[in-house]
C-alpha cells in the first residue's frame, strides 16, 4: 500500500474510533510496525493525532486549536481573547460566515475550533486552526499570497470574484483603528475598497471586532464609516463618545457582560 493511502486509511481508521495501536495498525495494513510508526510520527507533525505508548489518539479541538499559538508580542491578547469569546457566542452554529485577516479574528478562529461551522476565510492562518480543529468546513477563495512576520492571507482579483458568488450570514472583521471619520487598516493590502463592497454585498451581517485601546487611533487606511459595521464587539471600557455614536446610528454594540 501506498503511503498516501497508507496515511489516509490511519487518519480514517483514527477519526473513526478516536485511537489506534501499533500493532493492530500493522496487522491491518500488512506493513511492518516500524513503517506505522514513522507514519504515526508523520501525522502527529500534521497535527492530526497525539502519539501515544503503543499507538495514537485524535487530537482534541482544543489542542488542534492551541497547536497555531498567536504570536508572543501580540499586544492586548486578554482583550482580543475576550472579543472572541463574545463572537463565539455570536456566531450561529452550522452557519456560513467570513473570517478576516488579523490576530483579532486569528484568535476568533480558536475560539471557534470546536464549533459546528462553514468558514470562508483568505487568513490562511485560521484556516489552519479551524481545519484542525475537524469540525469546521473551510473554503478558501484562490488569490495572491500576501505574507509578513506575522500574517499571511490571500487577496486579488480572483480572492474578489469567488467571494462575489457566495452568500453569508455573518462576515467577522478586524481592524487597527477607528476615530469618527471610521475605521482603519494599517496593511493597504489588507483592505481594498472593492473587498469592503463585496462583503457588504454578499453578507447579511457585518461584524467588526475591535478591541477598546484602538478607538481614538487611525492607521494607514480609512475606507468606511462607523455605521458600515452592523454590529461592534468590542471591551466594556470603550469610549463614552463612540458608545453614543454606535446606539444613535443603529449599530449593535455587543459587550462582555
Amino acid at each position: 500500500m501506498q503511503k498516501d493511502l497508507r496515511l489516509k486509511t490511519i487518519r480514517d481508521i483514527i477519526k473513526e474510533e478516536g485511537r489506534a495501536e501499533v500493532n493492530a495498525l500493522s496487522e491491518r495494513l500488512g506493513v511492518s510496525c516500524v513503517t506505522i510508526r514513522s507514519d504515526l510520527d508523520a501525522l502527529e507533525r500534521e497535527g492530526f493525532l497525539f502519539r501515544t505508548h503503543g499507538g495514537a489518539r485524535l487530537q482534541t479541538p482544543e489542542e488542534a486549536a492551541n497547536a497555531f499559538a498567536l504570536p508572543s508580542e501580540m499586544v492586548n491578547v486578554e482583550k482580543k481573547a475576550e472579543l472572541a469569546a463574545l463572537a463565539a457566542r455570536h456566531v450561529r452554529e452550522n452557519s456560513w460566515i467570513y473570517l478576516s485577516t488579523g490576530t483579532t479574528c486569528t484568535e476568533v478562529a480558536r475560539a471557534l475550533a470546536s464549533h459546528y461551522l462553514n468558514v470562508v476565510t483568505g487568513n490562511l492562518t485560521a484556516a489552519q486552526i479551524l481545519a484542525r480543529g475537524n469540525r469546521a468546513q473551510v473554503l478558501i477563495p484562490g488569490g495572491n499570497l500576501v505574507s509578513g512576520p506575522d500574517y499571511m492571507f490571500l487577496r486579488g482579483d480572483w480572492f474578489l470574484r469567488a467571494m462575489g458568488e457566495i452568500s453569508i450570514e455573518q462576515a467577522y472583521l478586524s481592524v487597527s483603528g477607528a476615530d469618527m471619520d471610521g475605521y482603519s487598516w494599517g496593511n493597504a493590502q489588507e483592505c481594498e475598497l472593492h473587498t469592503m463592497e463585496t462583503l457588504r454585498r454578499v453578507s447579511k451581517e457585518i461584524v467588526v471586532l475591535i478591541d477598546s485601546t484602538k478607538f481614538n487611533k487611525r492607521s494607514f487606511v480609512c475606507p468606511e464609516r462607523l455605521e458600515y459595521a452592523d454590529t461592534v464587539i468590542t471591551n466594556r471600557d470603550i469610549p463614552d463618545d463612540y458608545r453614543h455614536y454606535f446606539e444613535t446610528h443603529g449599530v449593535r454594540l455587543i459587550l462582555p457582560e
